[in-house]
């Protein structure tokens, strides 16, 4: 009997953070799936760069360069948008979270590349991660109440917050499950099949269109690249029937249970085109590339789109213009990398995707030749190639970039089709001398401490946000106040509502009528969010009520430069330029408006009657 390689302890805290990281979360903060997971997958991390100082096989790490240049040119690009990033504090937390799927690819390619890892000791510990969090999905949709899943499937959320995550995460997971099918017998493979069905059918319970997208592209992926390589062409049809079956009766059971035939609506793309999320999807897109034009080269730095997306207008996006809310995202990776890192950093983003797919067909030309080489090798390279090309096809329409544990999965996926790319004599290796190990793991260990410091603050930061939420909620000024002051830190400046704490500082003096001390923390708001909506609205009525027209003027001018249909700064506005003689201004702010105001009403009939 062939005795089963036990686990290298040295692989242990991969697998404990691919195990663990997608139920890592808090309730108690605003922003439960992203700080925490990136405080968790830091500590889990600190481990390799020990391992990799104190290995002794160092002399024998190779490496394919080409690729590892870009990866740590991808990262050095970031840290330099620092330099130019409106807010540091924000470009810094971004360029971490890149440090973190560099650093996660590296370790997984280190494992597997020196044999400490074997793959089929991955995939199982995925499937069974991924068993185990698509319960948790399942969980949550026998709690929906409304029998129309439409309704209420955004309650679906898994531990990421956000069902279309969910979904990404669950598809990411794929070629790890796919790979233990094939590489596993016996319970071990019907715990992957279990793992498969119920994900799958999940994935597309859970209705995100881009990830139905991606795993669209994926599937035909393989298939053409199954049909023009593989040396015996024969399809398992038997096995293919059957699973088709059994998904298609999962489906079924699903809607025949809680579902709505009206569900199947939801992915006609015509339906989706005239839909209210599409229609503003594409205007932040027009606007993202507007911000693009004015800074092609090197962009705005890492986390600062937020910051300068409103001042192309969002008078065009009724759920920012009527509920006051900032964007986070762009949801479109592509457009949020070239408005943050500029068209060099889009480059060497989609270069080490580019990378990756040319190394990936000149391995699979080579299988064809090397009978001698597994067939497993081919469908590690088929199936993670495939869903790779997935994956940017879901970056065109939502945002798996900005969460940890999507980078994580995908820096492996990443590390797993390199190492079976460097199988194959004619791509080239190097050898990594003593010093550049030494060198690499000093850089990962200084960012890994790093990153648990300010994750700690960030963490905190938002762990005291609760007392923010709840004073205003309960309209407590004072409680607000105090509150505002003991949030803020080095490294918490904004909260996850995209609203800086010392806009809410401002807030509670406004409302205590101190405007003149809430004048101040309204200003620094804007000197680290400068088209911060409602720090601009606040000011200008706290200016106002100290009877300062000109300076309400200059804020509320910047205000309707960023919504145009904000009526009550229209009204203030159009009255003043009717007071200081500029009627044409005035005509053209006021015209048209149905306001109830004493003031504005005067103005207008002054107006008709010139």
């Amino acid at each position: 009997m062939k005795q089963v390689q036990k686990i290298n302890y040295t692989s242990l805290p991969l697998l404990l953070a691919l195990l663990v990281l997608p139920f890592v979360h808090f309730n108690s903060l605003l922003d439960i799936a992203l700080v925490s997971k990136f405080l968790c997958l830091s500590f889990l991390l600190l481990p390799f760069p020990i391992f990799l100082w104190v290995n002794k096989d160092q002399s024998k790490t190779t490496s394919l360069p080409f690729f590892h240049l870009l990866a740590f040119a991808y990262y050095i690009w970031q840290i330099l948008s620092i330099s130019w990033a409106f807010n540091p504090v924000e470009a810094i937390f971004g360029v971490q979270k890149t440090g973190l799927w560099l650093i996660t690819f590296w370790y997984a390619w280190w494992l597997l590349d020196q044999k400490k890892l074997q793959a089929k000791h991955l995939f199982l510990v995925v499937s069974i991660g991924a068993l185990l969090y698509s319960l948790v999905g399942w969980y949550q949709v026998t709690q929906v109440e409304n029998m129309s899943f439409m309704s209420d499937v955004n309650k679906i959320v898994g531990f990421s917050g956000n069902k279309n995550l969910f979904a990404i995460l669950l598809f990411l997971q794929l070629p790890f499950i796919l790979l233990a099918i094939k590489e596993h017998a016996g319970k071990w493979r019907w715990l992957s099949l279990i793992s498969l069905a119920s994900s799958l059918i999940l994935m597309l319970t859970l209705l995100g269109r881009a990830t139905l997208l991606g795993l669209f592209t994926s599937a035909l992926c393989s298939l053409l690249l199954y049909f023009i390589f593989a040396q015996q062409r024969q399809l398992p049809w038997k096995k293919i029937a059957i699973g088709s079956l059994i998904l298609i009766g999962g489906l079924f059971s699903v809607f025949a249970i809680k579902g709505d035939v009206n569900i199947l609506k939801r992915y006609n793309i015509a339906n989706f085109k005239g839909s209210q999320s599409a229609q503003e999807r594409l205007v932040m897109w027009e606007n993202t590339l507007e911000m693009i034009g004015e800074q092609p080269v090197l962009g705005y730095g890492v986390g600062n789109w937020a910051l300068f997306f409103p001042s192309k207008g969002i008078d065009r996006i009724p759920r920012m213009a009527e509920y006051r809310k900032p964007a986070a995202r762009p949801h479109n990776d592509f457009l949020w990398i070239a408005a943050e890192l500029g068209l060099i950093g889009l480059l060497i983003h989609l270069s080490l995707f580019l990378s990756l797919f040319v190394l990936t067909w000149i391995a699979i030309k080579h299988w064809q030749k090397q009978k001698e080489v597994s067939s497993s090798d081919f469908y590690g390279l088929l199936i993670c190639s495939s869903i790779l090309l997935g994956y940017l096809v879901i970056s065109f329409f939502d945002f798996p970039r900005e969460r940890v544990e999507l980078q994580a999965y995908l820096a492996v996926i990443m590390a797993y089709l390199l190492v079976l790319c460097s199988r194959y004599k004619s791509i080239p290796k190097v050898v990594l001398p003593n010093i550049a190990n030494k060198l690499i793991a000093l850089i990962f260990f200084i960012s890994l401490v790093s990153n648990l410091v300010m994750g700690y603050y960030r963490w905190d930061g938002e762990h005291k946000s609760i007392a923010i939420q709840k004073a205003m909620s309960q309209q407590d000024p004072k409680a607000l106040e105090k509150a505002s002051k003991q949030v803020k830190n080095p490294f918490y400046q904004i909260d996850p509502l995209l609203n800086p704490v010392d806009y809410y500082h401002g807030f509670a003096l406004l409302v205590q009528d101190k405007p003149r001390k809430a004048i101040p923390y309204f200003q620094k708001s804007l000197d680290i969010f400068p088209y911060h909506f409602n720090s601009l609205y606040y000011a200008g009525r706290a200016n106002q009520q100290l009877n300062l027209p000109e300076v309400t003027t200059k804020y509320y001018e910047r205000l309707l430069e960023i919504n145009p249909k904000f009526i009550e700064a229209r009204e203030i506005v159009g009255v003043h330029y009717f007071n200081q003689g500029d009627h044409a201004k005035a005509q053209e702010l006021l015209e048209g408006l149905d306001s109830n105001k004493a003031a504005v009403q005067s103005v207008q009939r002054h107006l008709k009657g010139l």
